[in-house]
C-alpha cells in the first residue's frame, strides 16, 4: 500500500530529526581566532583526520543565532498585538527554550550536510575568526562543546591582513589604508587585542572545554601540538593519524605547489611562514602596534617589555 504524501512528509522530518540528534550527539568543536591567523590551514589539517569533520565558516554565533531571536521578537510581538485581550494565548508565544532549539537543529542540519552524520565522525568543528567574540554563547548552546582556540602573533595577522586585503579590494581598501600603519590601529586595536582577549576569558571560565594552540608552536612542532588537538577532540591521536592531518595541511598542497615561504601575493595562501612582519614593519610600524596591543604581545611572549 502507498504511503500519502503526507505519511512521506512525516517520515522524512522523523528522520532529519533524528540525524539532527545523532551529530548532536557527537563532540562539536569550534575554532576560534582573529581573522588571518592561520583557522583555514587548522580547519583542512583537522578535517584530514578519518574520525572529524571540520568546515568553515558558518557565523553561527554572530549571524545564525541573532536572526532566530529576531524571528522570535517579531513573532511574539504580533502574538501579542493579536491577542491583547486574551492573555491565555500569549502561551503560544516563542520562549527562549524554543529558540535555542530551533538555533540547535539549524546548526545540526548544516553540520551534517558538511558531512558530520557520517557513522565513522566523531567529531564535527566549524571554524569561524568570529566564534572568537561568541565563543560564550557557543558554550551556552552547546554546553558539551570544545573551543580551540588559535593565537598568531599580532603583527604577522596585520601583515598578513594587510596583503589580503589588497588582494581583495584593492584601490578601495588603499584608499582608506593607505599604508601598512595606518591599518594596523584597526586589525591590531579592534580585531587582534578584544578578539583574543575575549576567548582568553571564556577558557578561564570553562578550562576543561578550552585548549590554545599558537600558530607558531604548530608550525615549528606540529607532531605533538596535532597530536593534543586530537585527544582534546577524543579521537585517534596515534603516529599514522597525526602523520595524516600533518599531510593534509601541509602548505605545498593548500598553495598548489608551491614551497612554504614562498610568496605569492596573488594568492590566499601566501606564504604560510612565521615573523615575516620583521620584512615589513618599519619604526612607525612597530610604534603604532606597541601603542595599540603591545600590552597583549607581551603577556602572550611575543616581545620583550
Amino acid at each position: 500500500m502507498t504511503q500519502s504524501p503526507v505519511a512521506d512528509e512525516l517520515a522524512s522530518f522523523r528522520d532529519r530529526q533524528a540525524r539532527d540528534a545523532a551529530v548532536l550527539d557527537k563532540q562539536l568543536f569550534f575554532i576560534a581566532s582573529c581573522s588571518k591567523s592561520g583557522s583555514t590551514w587548522l580547519q583542512h589539517l583537522l578535517d584530514g583526520h578519518r574520525q572529524v569533520c571540520c568546515y568553515g565558516e558558518a557565523f553561527f554565533p554572530t549571524h545564525l543565532r541573532p536572526l532566530f531571536e529576531q524571528v522570535a521578537t517579531v513573532y511574539n510581538r504580533s502574538h501579542k498585538a493579536g491577542h491583547e485581550r486574551n492573555r491565555q494565548q500569549r502561551s503560544g508565544d516563542l520562549q527562549p527554550d524554543d529558540v535555542r532549539h530551533l538555533y540547535r537543529s539549524a546548526v545540526a542540519g548544516i553540520m551534517a550536510r558538511w558531512g558530520g552524520d557520517h557513522p565513522e565522525v566523531l567529531a564535527v568543528g566549524d571554524k569561524t575568526p568570529e566564534n572568537a567574540v561568541g565563543a560564550a554563547s557557543l558554550l551556552d548552546d552547546f554546553p558539551e562543546a570544545r573551543i580551540i582556540h588559535l593565537i598568531r602573533d599580532g603583527r604577522d595577522v596585520c601583515v598578513s591582513g594587510w596583503f589580503h586585503n589588497l588582494r581583495e579590494k584593492g584601490d578601495a581598501f588603499r584608499q582608506q589604508f593607505p599604508d601598512l600603519a595606518a591599518y594596523i590601529p584597526v586589525m591590531a586595536g579592534q580585531k587582534w587585542k578584544p578578539y583574543i582577549q575575549h576567548t582568553r576569558q571564556v577558557g578561564e571560565q570553562r578550562p576543561e572545554q578550552y585548549l590554545e594552540v599558537s600558530y607558531e608552536q604548530l608550525q615549528a612542532d606540529p607532531q605533538p601540538t596535532v597530536a593534543r588537538l586530537l585527544a582534546f577532540l577524543g579521537v585517534d591521536a596515534s603516529e599514522a593519524e597525526v602523520r595524516t592531518c600533518i599531510d593534509a595541511g601541509d602548505f605545498r598542497r593548500l598553495s598548489g605547489g608551491r614551497a612554504q615561504g614562498e610568496e605569492a601575493r596573488d594568492d590566499f595562501y601566501r606564504k604560510g611562514t612565521a615573523g615575516d612582519w620583521r620584512n615589513h614593519f618599519d619604526a612607525r610600524c612597530e610604534a603604532v602596534f606597541m601603542q595599540h596591543a603591545g600590552d597583549l604581545l607581551q603577556q602572550l611572549g611575543y616581545a620583550e617589555a
